[in-house]
């Protein structure tokens, strides 16, 4: 799933992609093609943001473990970022912010991880824009 990750990616016009993984991480206890689903999607939505908003866009995937054993995902961008008033709503079927957007996403992004025990949030990333962050 990973090679689909990156093609995904890099198909974006100029977009630096970096991908952080911690050593030893444990399999991820989760269906690979639902997963895979979900981070194309937020990788998608984190380039489009980017691409708007910075002159040189990122996008940030990386893998780690927590304390509890569990495994964080976390996806950031360098865009202009979920406004707070808005981010218990994003997640929310149909809610969107895009002119052409079905506002399925991040629903159905929410639906595979609470489906896997996990848990998804949004929050501010180091350089301003949006950071999703997933436990599985």
């Amino acid at each position: 799933g990973r090679e689909a990750l990156c093609r995904a990616s890099a198909g974006a016009k100029a977009i630096e992609f970096r991908q952080a993984m911690e050593e030893n991480l444990p399999p991820l206890e989760a269906d690979p093609d639902l997963m895979s689903q979900v981070l194309i999607n937020l990788l998608r939505n984190a380039a489009e943001a980017a691409r708007a908003h910075a002159g040189s866009p990122l996008v940030s995937l990386s893998f780690a473990r927590t304390r509890s054993g569990r495994t964080q995902i976390e996806v950031e961008d360098n865009g202009a970022g979920v406004p707070e008033a808005l981010r218990q709503d994003i997640f929310l079927p149909f809610f969107t912010t895009k002119p052409k957007g079905t506002g399925v996403g991040l629903s159905l992004a929410r639906q595979v991880v609470l489906a896997h025990r996990g848990a998804i949030s949004v929050g501010e990333g180091a350089a301003g824009g949006a950071l999703f962050r997933i436990l599985i």
